[in-house]
């Protein structure tokens, strides 16, 4: 067992704290709350802005890569991508924060986002969708330095509350931009599909790069900033180091307690990540292509008209239902675009029509095919889908993490609130292949928005505790690569437990994994957070067991 957290009353070196700034340094004290208060009200507005965007377009991302072809191994191989980068970059930029400060790497990452849009936009290929979400995580940059931005401002008896106001915000975003991108997946031909979502996203990013140019003050004092750049030259890192940073590892899991919350944070990422990486392509293939198809079949005039409107091509009838080949031949035109589509993989239930369907070998129309008339019908009706659900999951985070969290934390204790949450997301992962109707999704997604509502932004706020002032944004940026570690390896693992073992396989998984994360969590039972001199900061730095 690891051993137990010691008080650090004496040990200021492991305790954060507001310092008073320097000359020239725009850093706010705790003797300007005003500017403090209005720095936190900027850098969370720009978080808003940035998970706006993240919520109207990663919901849709596994739509349009398996309406290109794309097999659950490759989609989750897709997801996986941006963390991948983030895993590897991600402590560079938070050594870089703290060396040049934080405005200015808020600022690259954010532009890096804009761009990595217009690449979405703009896409018609998976490598095209891989360039765009390679892009996005190394320059994603901008989640870890808000983090540590927000903790520069904040006082440590105040980050629990501002960290779960930042969770809110995650769950406003999550709440607001499935929707949006819900409607845009409406929109005609040609941006109803990722040229509009990608396009918005992008204005959204340019929106926020702009107001963070002009509105964000430095929060490292230019001492502090010259005492970190001295110190880095002084440990003569080579570059592939500051990109890997290996030293930056060692540091964290030196400091006491810090590894044992990263090792948890790791291994309930990875489990919630089977989720993320698949959840999509799940409701895909158990919910609405088997709707989808039922339609077709039981009218198929009408889902060609359908079909036809949502590529723009108004309300052209349909020739005869006969003649042409459909099931692997010659292919014919599709909908709105020159060639036919590329059928859904084996995984997700294969090509439409089967063999054995009364519309096999036949189309619609001689420029249009049965597979075609499907995926432009299953477009909106899974961003539907999918929206309703994300949008659950935001409501649920937003209600947990901007109201609840507060008072949970003072009646249970924080320490609790991570095993609790960690037990609720292992029940909810399993129970999600269950339901033969999408509608008994909706509670297993607000489970899991509780349980990752609760645990979360504690995790969070007692990562920053235990971190030093003069490298916390070192420390903050390992944390957050670890968790980009799990977001590689949970979605791979879950496409391939869904490609090559069954749909519902990730989710049995990702519960089991869970599971184990509840477990060591009890080992954080009894242990004690560090302690500060300030009076007013004794509420939050310790775990207190349930009254």
């Amino acid at each position: 067992m690891a051993a137990p957290v010691r008080h650090l009353k004496h040990q200021e070196s492991f305790v954060p704290s507001i310092s008073p700034p320097s000359s020239g340094s725009f850093l706010p004290d705790q003797s300007q709350p005003k500017q403090r208060e209005a720095a936190r009200r900027v850098v969370l507005f720009t978080v808003f802005l940035d998970i706006l965007g993240f919520g109207i377009i990663i919901p849709q991302l596994g739509i349009y890569a398996a309406q290109f072809g794309g097999s659950p191994t490759v989609i989750t191989i897709l997801a996986a991508t941006y963390s991948a980068m983030g895993f590897l970059f991600a402590p560079f930029w938070g050594r870089l924060s703290d060396r040049i400060g934080r405005r200015p790497v808020l600022l690259w990452s954010v532009l890096g986002s804009a761009i990595s849009y217009f690449i979405f936009a703009l896409s018609g290929s998976m490598p095209m969708l891989f360039i765009s979400r390679a892009l996005a995580g190394i320059t994603g940059a901008n989640i870890a330095a808000a983090q540590v931005y927000l903790t520069d401002v904040t006082s440590p008896q105040d980050r629990a509350k501002t960290f779960g106001i930042f969770g809110a915000i995650f769950g406003v975003g999550f709440a607001i931009g499935p929707t949006i991108g819900g409607l845009l997946a409406h929109l005609p031909y040609p941006w109803g599909g990722n040229l509009g979502i990608g396009a918005l996203t992008a204005l959204l990013s340019l929106f926020n790069w702009g107001l963070a140019w002009k509105r964000l003050p430095e929060t490292l004092s230019p001492q502090m900033r010259e005492d970190n750049r001295a110190r880095q030259a002084a440990e003569r890192t080579p570059l592939w180091a500051q990109v890997i940073n290996i030293g930056g590892f060692r540091r964290a899991f030196a400091l006491p307690g810090l590894h044992l919350l990263i090792a948890i944070s790791f291994i309930t990422i990875v489990a919630f990540a089977t989720l993320q990486g698949t959840f999509t392509i799940y409701l895909i293939a158990k919910y609405v292509r088997p709707q989808t198809q039922t339609f077709i079949a039981q009218n198929p005039g009408g889902a060609v008209r359908e079909a036809r409107r949502h590529a723009g091509e108004g309300n052209k009838a349909p020739a005869a239902v006969s003649g042409g080949h459909e099931g692997g031949g010659a292919a014919a035109p599709a909908v709105g675009a020159g060639g036919d589509a590329t059928p859904y993989s084996r995984a997700m239930g294969g090509d439409f029509p089967r063999a054995d369907s009364p519309l096999f070998g036949k189309a619609p129309a001689p420029d249009l095919s049965w597979r075609r008339v499907e995926q432009v019908l299953v477009q909106p009706r899974a961003a539907q889908l999918v929206n309703w659900i994300f949008t659950t999951i935001g409501i649920v985070a937003l209600l947990v993490q901007g109201g609840l969290i507060g008072p949970l934390k003072k009646r249970f204790g924080e320490i609790n609130l991570v095993i609790y949450g960690t037990l609720m997301m292992a029940l909810a992962l399993a129970l999600v292949p269950m339901p033969q109707h999408f509608i008994w999704q909706f509670p297993i997604a607000a489970l899991i928005a509780i349980g990752n509502g609760v645990s979360a932004p504690v995790m969070t706020a007692l990562v920053s505790l235990l971190s030093p002032e003069a490298v916390r944004g070192e420390i903050i940026g390992v944390f957050q690569s670890t968790q980009s570690l799990g977001r590689i390896i949970g979605p791979i693992l879950g496409g391939l437990l869904f490609e090559y073992v069954s749909p519902g396989a990730p989710y049995f998984a990702g519960g089991a994994i869970m599971l184990l994360a509840f477990f060591i969590t009890l080992k954080l039972r009894g242990r004690t957070m560090p302690e500060h001199d300030a009076p007013e900061a004794q509420d939050t730095s310790k775990a207190t067991a349930p009254a």
